[in-house]
C-alpha cells in the first residue's frame, strides 16, 4: 500500500519582532502557518473574564525573549457563562452572560433559535433545545450593567 506522504512544509525559523510585539503563527488554511508579530497589549488577548464570564482555562500564547531582551509570557484566559446564563457576543466581539430567566429592570425576554438543530435530523441534536430563553436590554442601543464581581450577574441596563 505504501507510506503516507506530508505535503505539508516544516515551519520557518523563528521571526524577530519590534519592541512591544512578541512572535507568533496564524493558520490561514491547510497546511498553511504564517509567521507573523502580534502586539502585546491586542485587544483580543483576554486576561481577565467581564461582563458575567467565569474563567474556564488559561493558555499561554508566547514565552520567550522578547527584543530588547525582556524574557516573557504572555497568556490568555478562556471565559464561559453560568450554566443557567446565555451566551452572546456584542457588536464588538465582547462576550456577554445574560440570565435566562427573571430579567432585571430595563431588559425583556427574547427568544433565540438554534437554527442548526431546529432543521437537523433529531439524532444530531438529542437533548439539545430548539429554543433558549434570555434576557436583552429593551433599549437597543444599551449595554448590560453587571456585579463589581467575576461571574456577577447582569443588573440592568444603561
Amino acid at each position: 500500500m505504501g507510506t503516507p506522504i506530508s505535503y505539508c512544509s516544516s515551519p520557518e525559523p523563528p521571526i524577530q519582532c519590534a519592541t512591544g510585539l512578541y512572535p507568533g503563527v496564524w493558520h490561514p488554511g491547510h497546511c498553511m502557518e504564517l509567521q507573523t508579530c502580534y502586539a502585546l497589549d491586542a485587544p483580543w488577548i483576554t486576561t481577565e473574564c467581564s461582563n458575567g464570564g467565569i474563567p474556564w482555562s488559561t493558555s499561554t500564547l508566547y514565552e520567550g525573549t522578547l527584543a530588547g531582551g525582556a524574557s516573557t509570557v504572555v497568556t490568555a484566559v478562556s471565559c464561559s457563562c453560568a450554566r443557567d446564563q446565555w451566551y452572546s457576543l456584542g457588536s464588538n466581539a465582547d462576550m456577554f452572560c445574560m440570565p435566562s430567566t427573571s430579567c432585571p429592570p430595563g431588559m425583556t425576554t427574547s427568544v433565540s433559535t438554534n437554527s442548526y438543530c431546529a432543521t437537523a435530523p433529531a439524532s444530531d441534536c438529542q437533548g439539545v433545545a430548539t429554543t433558549t430563553n434570555h434576557c436583552q436590554c429593551a433599549e437597543p442601543t444599551a449595554t448590560p450593567v453587571y456585579e463589581n464581581r467575576v461571574g456577577g450577574a447582569a443588573i440592568g441596563c444603561k
